[in-house]
Formats: C-alpha cells, sequence, structure tokens
C-alpha cells in the first residue's frame, strides 16, 4: 500500500449511494450502523464518515491504514447494506495532500 503524500498513512474511500427515501427508511438499523462505525472509529480503521444531504442519497467513509479488501468486506457487513438500504458502493483509495485527519 502506497502512502499517501501528506502524511505516513494509507487511506480508502468508501462511497455508498442510498435507495430512495433513505431518511425514512433507515431507522429500524441506523443504530445498529452507528454503532457499527463506531466500533471501526475505536479501532482506528475509521478515520471519518459521514452522510452527503440536501438531498441524503449518499456518505462517505474514509478508512486508515486497511487494505480494499477490508473495507470491502466492511461494507458488505454494514447493517446498512445488510437492510438494503445501500443501491451501490465503491471503494477506492484516496491520497490526502493537505489537511488534519490524524
Amino acid at each position: 500500500m502506497q502512502a499517501s503524500a501528506a502524511s505516513g498513512n494509507t487511506y480508502h474511500v468508501l462511497q455508498y449511494k442510498f435507495v430512495p427515501d433513505m431518511e425514512t427508511k433507515r431507522a429500524p438499523v441506523r443504530q445498529a450502523h452507528l454503532d457499527y462505525l463506531k466500533n471501526l472509529a475505536d479501532e482506528k480503521k475509521l478515520a471519518m464518515g459521514g452522510a452527503l444531504v440536501e438531498p441524503l442519497d449518499s456518505s462517505l467513509l474514509i478508512f486508515r491504514n486497511i487494505s480494499k479488501e477490508e473495507v470491502e468486506k466492511i461494507a458488505v457487513e454494514d447493517p446498512y447494506t445488510k437492510g438494503d438500504l445501500v443501491a451501490e458502493w465503491t471503494v477506492r483509495r484516496y491520497m490526502r495532500v493537505v489537511g488534519d485527519a490524524e
């Protein structure tokens, strides 16, 4: 894995594209999804994440120092994916050049 220019870290971005009416459909699994992400953050795998809003149709999760394959596994195991709330997802390597992501 190649490190980002601004640090010795490697990053991957996981982007979810949500199903229509995500805001109303997510309630039954939202807490499980948030707990899942909090555990990944506590393990220092998830650097940051959140939804793209107005409209709420997608989200970005930025992972640090784990492989693309591990991020793909995380996507498959996410309660949102298991709950059929993610229409599609992609993982791409991200090269951080500036900013504080530590």
